[in-house]
């Protein structure tokens, strides 16, 4: 009940807001006129922590809870990790070139904070994934090999480069 618990006053109702303090600063205590019950309410606006990336709580036992919320950061560049992090003052954003693989030989795959997936025009030996082909080097952009004849130095042979295998040495009857 809202009444005074000094010995002196016992049994004298006064203001509940001092009498119903509970402790826990995100409450607002007051005292039900009707019930005489001390009433605790949580207000999360007494929370706000400042950071834009947690989700602010008032809990009626613990007080002030602060959730970090990935989904929060998106910068909406897809080759950043996103991450709340409070304690660095507020969103991450971290690149990783991991994200910008675009399975082409002849470029350099890389990620910028600002632009996102960049992928610059890569000079120099590359490896096209054909096996008929070898000396295979990037230009402008593009892998290019030479045709491999698959010789291999015997006349008994029919040398020859099947797609996807590679050369092969068949023996030829005469």
């Amino acid at each position: 009940l809202c009444v005074h618990l000094d010995p002196a006053l016992v049994g004298e109702v006064i203001d509940g807001a001092s009498v119903c303090d509970d402790g826990v600063g995100c409450t607002i205590d007051s005292c039900n006129a009707e019930t005489m019950a001390c009433e605790h309410t949580p207000d999360p606006a007494l929370c706000t922590d400042a950071y834009p990336c947690t989700n602010d709580s008032c809990d009626p036992d613990e007080g002030c809870q602060s959730v970090a919320d990935n989904t929060l950061c998106d910068d909406d560049i897809p080759c950043t990790v996103d991450a709340c992090a409070p304690s660095e003052g507020g969103c991450t954003h971290t690149s990783s070139d991991a994200y910008c693989d675009d399975n082409d030989p002849c470029t350099a795959d890389r990620c910028d904070v600002d632009l996102g997936c960049v992928h610059d025009i890569f000079v120099g030996d590359c490896d096209d994934g054909n096996p008929c082909t070898k000396d295979d080097v990037c230009v402008s952009g593009v892998c290019l090999g030479v045709t491999n004849n698959c010789s291999d130095g015997n006349l008994c042979t029919k040398d020859t480069c099947v797609p996807g295998v590679g050369c092969t040495h068949f023996f030829e009857s005469a």
